[in-house]
């Protein structure tokens, strides 16, 4: 979205796929929503690992996690992520054990803190932008989003010329929870659009 805003002549249509917000304004629902869903015990248990893995800077812990996977720090941090992704699911049994361990060494997670501080300090807002483009967009998101509807309404919102499809029980993680489905909206908007400029 904001590649499109600051550079309108190369982009000819947008797919918003669980895409975060435009605005800060609803930057924090997401975490109002994280914490609702994790009980008492989970939250306790993230402050304990916090307190282990902080003793590491991310970058520190990012090196450990190649040459000792086995360190504590390393293993809290572990067991964290686990507990946080687990808020972004309807079906938490869709969550293998393999996809948390290929999440944790492939992704790199030391930018979010750095983007929500941004975000939030700077105001971030470029929904007065996307309303002035005139470019098609699809919005796919999972009812059980952890961002909230309120995301996905105000990409609506702004992009005039959007359709927006909501998947039923599901979660942030829409491949692993309905792929099927997923695709099934996404070919089928690609086909319908095939003759967009």
């Amino acid at each position: 979205m904001n590649y499109a805003v600051q550079h309108t002549e190369s982009v000819s249509a947008l797919i918003l796929i669980s895409s975060a917000p435009p605005s800060y304004t609803v930057w924090n629902v997401l975490f109002d929503n994280q914490y609702a869903r994790r009980s008492s015990v989970e939250l306790d248990s993230m402050i304990l690992l916090q307190k282990v893995f902080s003793s590491k800077t991310a970058k520190e812990l990012d090196s450990l996690k190649v040459t000792n996977p086995t360190a504590p720090e390393v293993i809290a941090y572990r067991d964290f992520i686990a507990l946080h992704v687990r808020a972004m699911y309807y079906d938490r049994s869709k969550i293998s054990k393999q996809g948390l361990e290929d999440l944790f060494y492939s992704f790199n997670f030391q930018p979010i803190p750095w983007i929500d501080k941004e975000v939030v300090e700077t105001k971030w807002d470029i929904t007065g932008h996307l309303k002035r483009i005139k470019i098609p967009a699809l919005i796919i998101y999972g009812r059980q989003d952890d961002q909230g509807e309120s995301t996905f309404y105000l990409q609506k919102e702004c992009l005039r010329y959007s359709e927006i499809h909501v998947i039923e029980q599901c979660g942030h993680n829409i491949l692993n929870e309905q792929p099927q489905k997923f695709f099934k909206i996404l070919m089928t908007y690609v086909k319908k659009n095939r003759t967009m400029p």
